[in-house]
């Protein structure tokens, strides 16, 4: 992935909506950043202010997505180079559902949207990856739903971590 690429217009799926970040949205993400269910495999809820500081980097950064069901905000997808090294520089997808919408197919739809427009943005990206850790048995198997598979087991921040990668189609 070498350039950058903000996304020009919405996406949309059957039943989302794939947005560029606002300022109504701070909220929303604050309020989800709380919860801790929701940041149990990211790490664990972080104070407010670093919340609020991560989000306004947020806004600053391209390919980040506000997923949007109606008029509800639902969670926030990225695509950004991957820093791991074995990784070779791949886009690397990443999301986040607030827990009120788990379990409704809204992440599979959404990570599905963003990999589609990845590699049609991406030509020169000849895969998509994804981190996640071992624990995140749902992570897991949204992933293996959209047809990536597990290439690499590691050790970091105090846990086992996987990563999956789907080709480019």
């Amino acid at each position: 992935m070498t350039d950058a690429a903000w996304l020009p217009e919405p996406l949309t799926t059957d039943r989302l909506r794939l947005r560029a970040f606002s300022g109504s949205d701070v909220p929303f993400l604050v309020e989800m950043g709380g919860d801790p269910e929701t940041w149990r495999y990211l790490g664990g809820v972080r104070p407010l202010e670093e919340r609020r500081r991560s989000i306004e980097r947020a806004f600053d950064t391209p390919n980040v997505f506000i997923a949007c069901a109606g008029t509800a905000q639902i969670g926030f997808i990225s695509l950004r180079t991957c820093d791991r090294e074995s990784a070779g520089g791949a886009p690397e997808i990443g999301y986040v559902f607030a827990r009120a919408h788990w379990g409704r197919g809204y992440a599979r739809e959404a990570v599905a949207a963003v990999l589609d427009w990845g590699f049609a943005t991406f030509p020169e990206a000849p895969r998509i990856v994804a981190l996640t850790q071992e624990a995140n048995g749902r992570s897991r198997r949204l992933l293996e739903s959209l047809g990536m598979r597990l290439v690499e087991r590691y050790f970091a921040w105090d846990a086992e971590q996987t990563m999956f990668a789907v080709d480019r189609p």
